[in-house]
């Protein structure tokens, strides 16, 4: 009997959601990643900060500082 080669495997994840604590009106925002990221001068998320945004929550515009993944 032949023996079976190996292979390594890689399970890739697409982001979800975007969460940010709006400094307004302090409420904690889910987005779907995809309408966030429409709304992004960049498609490159490491390239989003200093992008604005619009809280969905209250209205007000705020600057993104750091962009963390978990």
């Amino acid at each position: 009997m032949q023996e079976l080669k190996k292979a390594d495997i890689t399970i890739e994840m697409a982001p979800k959601y975007v969460k940010y604590e709006c400094p307004h009106c302090g409420r904690e925002v889910e987005v779907s990643y995809s309408d966030f990221e429409d709304e992004r001068t960049s498609d490159y998320w490491p390239e989003w900060e200093g992008d604005t945004v619009i809280c969905d929550d209250c209205g007000a515009e705020f600057e993104i500082e750091n962009v963390e993944v978990d």
